[in-house]
């Protein structure tokens, strides 16, 4: 549906209207010099008042002649008791003669269009001037001109007077009133005429189809009204008396069906028509449940509750999907058909239903019911992120397997997302019991959310006879902000060898040894390993119970030494190591 606008100028006599089309977006950047060229642009002022009456609402689009005949276009950034412009000023060849893009405008002071300043010379192009109370005015001077290409207020039917109408030039015969795109008066539009009779009239369309059910008012010469009707139907093919407000077999409108979607409103000479403003689709004032920012589970849907206006006669259709740096993510609610008109109503977003991630920005998009052409797409921002409680990307360093020395520190890093405040534990485990606890201070509190931890340390700890400590696997606890419900634990496969001793077979061969052995002393056992394995030594009494356990676990190539039970007995030691079986007798002594 093209966007059509008139842009009302005020001047001394009352208001101007030029006619200018739009794209769906005004926009001030692609207003050029040409364009300006084209327009009518009236001497005199603008009301500017802090009141309902306000014609220069920030965002609005002013186009203007300098004192000096330079044409320029100004946007009104901020309004205020001072304004905050946009201008931009154009030599004749359409070069950039001055602009600012922002420049304050004091209340009482002038402005040079020339130079896109303020100033307090006599040469300025308008005055700000603040009459008193909300009254203010923009007034031009010394034979500058300025008119409004675009302003943002929505237009009331029922504020449109005659001494508006009169003012207006109405000059077409006929408009385009299709059952397609391209149809200038949808549900909504407003239309000022003249009748065949001379009177000035308004009227609305209530509503589109191939009747047409219009709102009318057409004036006496004074200013009374001479015919009005809050409803009148216009059948297809038949004609409107605007002079009686009713529908007639002869009149100055004609509803004209030319086929299936062919349709027009033709006027009877002398009688003129012309838009006064033409209704668009849009999407506003949108709400998010839950709020952005936020924090959101695996399939966990957000709510995006908006106002919405469709002039599409056969139904369009609406729907809200989430992205990421341009990209969709996660699933969305599907769109049912929907009537010209205006109401609100709620659509929602699903987060994806596994994995960790983001949502930058929610996608609105109305289109027609056979989804051939697009009304409104617009990008609300938002910051969500999404995921299950996990604990991801655990980089440990040095890396898995090695052979560190007690006290080596292992540093952890790692990435988590949770949906509340945490608190993240890693213990290191041996065949599941923990060996020792990694953080010397603690878990700091992690907020809710994406975000990662880096400097965190972990030591190995010997136990009291310097036996060598194995680390299996890491327990990755994620508790509450308490420290004590735990709300997920994660378990990471790793192999650590802490080594506690120092070889004492015999000093003087060589580090490595050549083959597994097996050797006791009146104190110890020594064992040699000419690999890294898996190694099991025990100690048995003479009925075969296990009355000590004196390695458990992957070991690096070398010598190593244990101490024997301290009890009075005699013992049976037994080693098992890469498939490898040694025995041998102990008197162990306390």
């Amino acid at each position: 549906m093209r966007f059509k606008k008139l842009c009302l100028i005020s001047i001394a006599a009352g208001l101007v209207l030029a006619w200018s089309s739009f794209a769906q977006t005004v926009s001030f950047d692609n207003l050029t010099r040409a364009t300006i060229a084209s327009f009518t642009i009236p001497a005199g002022s603008i009301d500017g008042s802090d009141s309902s009456s306000n014609m220069i609402p920030t965002g609005t689009i002013l186009v203007y002649k300098t004192n000096s005949g330079l044409l320029g276009k100004m946007e009104v950034v901020n309004y205020g008791y001072n304004l905050w412009l946009k201008i931009v000023t154009y030599n004749a060849d359409g070069t950039v003669h001055a602009q600012a893009d922002s420049v304050e405008i004091r209340g009482t002071f002038e402005c040079s269009l020339d130079s896109a300043k303020e100033t307090l010379a006599p040469s300025a192009d308008f005055h700000w001037d603040i009459i008193g109370g909300n009254n203010r005015v923009l007034t031009m001077m010394n034979g500058a001109t300025i008119g409004i290409y675009y302003e943002p207020n929505i237009v009331s039917f029922d504020n449109l007077t005659l001494s508006m109408d009169s003012s207006f030039i109405i000059p077409y015969s006929s408009l385009d009133g299709s059952d397609s795109v391209s149809n200038q008066i949808p549900t909504g539009t407003v239309l000022i005429y003249i009748t065949k009779t001379g009177l000035y009239g308004k009227l609305q369309v209530l509503k589109y189809g191939y009747d047409l059910s219009l709102r009318i008012v057409t004036y006496n010469a004074n200013g009374t009204v001479h015919a009005q009707a809050d409803s009148v139907v216009i059948g297809g093919t038949t004609y409107c008396n605007l002079d009686s407000a009713k529908q007639s077999s002869s009149g100055g409108l004609f509803w004209h069906i030319h086929s299936a979607v062919w349709r027009s409103v033709d006027m009877v000479a002398p009688a003129t028509i012309r838009i006064y403003y033409e209704p668009v689709s849009s999407l506003s004032n949108f709400v998010l449940a839950p709020p952005s920012p936020g924090v959101l589970a695996n399939g966990q849907k957000v709510y995006a509750n908006f106002n919405y206006t469709t002039v599409w006669s056969h139904g369009s259709l609406i729907w809200c999907l989430g992205m990421w740096q341009g990209k969709y993510v996660g699933a969305s609610q599907g769109a049912l058909p929907i009537d010209a008109g205006s109401d609100t109503m709620s659509r929602y977003i699903i987060a994806p239903t596994s994995g960790i991630g983001r949502i930058d920005s929610i996608q609105a998009i109305m289109k027609d019911s056979s989804q051939q052409d697009t009304f409104v797409n617009m990008f609300i921002p938002v910051s969500y992120v999404y995921g299950s409680d996990s604990v991801y990307n655990v980089q440990i360093s040095p890396a898995s397997p090695e052979t560190l020395n007690f006290k080596d520190t292992m540093h952890i890093t790692f990435s988590y997302f949770a949906d509340t405040a945490v608190r993240i534990y890693v213990d290191p485990l041996y065949h599941g019991a923990v060996i020792g606890r990694e953080w010397d201070k603690g878990s700091i509190l992690f907020p809710a959310g994406i975000g990662s931890d880096s400097g965190r340390t972990m030591f190995g700890i010997a136990d009291s006879q310097g036996v060598p400590v194995t680390v299996d696997s890491l327990r990755i606890l994620m508790t509450k902000a308490n420290g004590a419900t735990i709300i997920k634990t994660f378990f990471i496969p790793v192999a650590y060898i802490f080594n506690g001793t120092t070889p004492v077979l015999n000093k003087s061969i060589q580090a490595v040894p050549a083959r597994f052995d097996l050797r006791v002393a009146s104190r110890s056992v020594s064992f040699a390993l000419p690999k890294s394995a898996r190694v099991l030594v025990r100690a048995y009494d003479v009925a075969g119970r296990c009355i000590a356990t004196l390695a458990d676990g992957m070991m690096p190539a070398g010598y190593f030494s244990r101490k024997l039970p301290s009890v009075n007995m005699l013992a049976f030691i037994r080693m098992e190591a890469d498939g490898h079986v040694f025995t041998a007798k102990a008197l162990c002594r306390k």
